[in-house]
């Protein structure tokens, strides 16, 4: 785990492009510090964080990715808050950045993702276009009765985890 430059304890200006390359520092340093093999690297991405992975995604090789409360695209979440975001033209919003739909239509390595139909800070609507439009491997676990980066009940969450790292051979 990191903080994003700006987030937290860590020192930097937050912005989208700063939290990507965090990602990918991240990832760099597992690899050439740790010396964990890509395969074995599991990318991670919580709300915002759905978008810091998708994008490692495109930029290193991951042996898996899980979605928790993850968006589709930054635009389609943005626009979920702010309803007028919808009326602005597509060439207004900066195209690979955080733009999950683009990354999951090619080939990628397995995807979980989880996610509580009644989120109301990213909507479950979300999760349903990524896991129509996204080509498999994948999976999506919906928890009822629940909200924003729920595991769901008695660990269901961390159950799907398990299972998914060993279908995969993760």
């Amino acid at each position: 785990m990191y903080d994003y430059q700006g987030y937290g304890q860590s020192e930097g200006r937050a912005s989208l492009q700063n939290a990507c390359d965090d990602g990918v520092a991240a990832y760099d340093y597992l690899v050439k510090e740790e010396h964990r093999q890509p395969k074995d690297i599991i990318g991670f991405g919580e709300s915002l964080g759905s978008g810091v992975t998708g994008q490692l995604v495109t930029k290193r090789t991951l042996g898996g990715v899980i979605f928790q409360s993850g968006f589709a695209s930054m635009k389609t979440s943005g626009a979920d808050s702010l309803f007028w975001l919808k009326y602005y033209p597509d060439w207004c919003f900066p195209r690979q950045m955080m733009d999950n739909v683009a990354v999951f239509t090619k080939p990628h390595p397995p995807l979980l993702m989880s996610h509580a139909r009644e989120d109301k800070v990213v909507r479950y609507e979300n999760a349903l276009e990524l896991y129509t439009k996204a080509i498999p491997p994948k999976t999506l676990l919906t928890f009822e009765g629940a909200g924003h980066g729920t595991v769901g009940k008695a660990g269901e969450f961390y159950v799907a985890i398990r299972k998914f790292l060993k279908d995969n051979n993760l």
